[in-house]
């Protein structure tokens, strides 16, 4: 048994099955597979892990600014923004932005 046209096999195989795991990432990425989308009713302004399954979630529904907790369980209501806290910059630090935010309250 020559062992050249193995290896070649066996490479071809493993160049085979990554392109396949990259174009099923491109495609779903394509699709809609992002939980972080920024269009139509709820906005998700910004997001802030605080374990490794836990985060805290800053969106925007009609108008309005919530913060939730979210786990893997549950979704909790942590506080409801007035009209006059002002509109996220993008780039802006969520943590100092929060703990300014809820000083205020």
């Amino acid at each position: 048994m020559e062992v050249g046209p193995a290896i070649t096999q066996v490479g071809l195989a493993l160049l085979a099955t990554l392109a396949l795991v990259f174009i099923a990432a491109w495609a779903f990425k394509r699709v809609g597979g992002s939980t972080m989308r920024t269009t139509g009713v709820i906005r998700v302004l910004a997001a802030a892990p605080l374990g490794t399954r836990e985060r805290v979630l800053l969106i925007e529904v009609h108008g309005q600014q919530l913060l939730l907790g979210v786990t893997p369980q549950q979704v909790t209501a942590l506080h409801a923004f007035g009209n006059d806290v002002p509109a996220i910059a993008v780039g802006d630090d969520f943590k100092a932005t929060l703990k300014n935010w809820m000083s205020r309250a």
